[in-house]
């Protein structure tokens, strides 16, 4: 049984956030179909210029397709933080800030946080996940926990890693 207590702030949570849009089947791939749509549209209507009026107008469209291709995603990732800010802004989300206690055993995790008290089974953890400034444990769906690294210390992020990883892969 391993227990870790910490402070959950807006930081924390718009990381974890981060980090599930850019680890995400479904976001990612929204993101490539967004990308290529208007580029494939816009390359309809180069060849149609290009057949049309004989003219260096055909141009246009290859220009503008090439842009969306190229800086779609980085305005998508921008405009998803920016929602994800603004929800955060919202009275709700700030009643699950403050002061957390998450023990991981044999059973599953369990933790007690400003809103209340809950317990999930080793089958609702899809996944952890170590960055620089965080350990993420991913329950099913964007639910998890962000552990900041700041507030556990190196050792024990370690500790708890390892075990989680132990439990969902049985």
């Amino acid at each position: 049984m391993i227990s870790i207590n910490f402070n959950l702030g807006r930081d924390d949570i718009i990381a974890f956030n981060k980090v599930f849009q850019n680890n995400s089947g479904t976001v990612k791939a929204s993101i490539l179909r967004a990308r290529c749509i208007f580029p494939i549209l816009m390359l309809g209507l180069a060849i149609y210029y290009y057949w049309r009026y004989d003219a260096y107008i055909f141009l246009l469209p290859l220009v503008l397709g090439g842009l969306w291709f190229a800086l779609y995603p980085v305005w998508m990732r921008r405009y998803m933080l920016k929602m994800t800010e603004k929800l955060l802004k919202e009275a709700s989300h700030a009643k699950s800030l403050g002061a957390y206690s998450v023990t991981f055993d044999d059973e599953g995790i369990s933790s007690k946080s400003p809103i209340g008290e809950s317990k999930f089974t080793w089958s609702a953890v899809d996944r952890v996940l170590l960055t620089n400034e965080h350990l993420h444990v991913f329950l099913i769906g964007s639910m998890g926990y962000p552990i900041p690294r700041r507030e556990v210390g190196d050792d024990l992020i370690e500790k708890v890693k390892s075990f989680v990883e132990l439990k969902i892969q049985k």
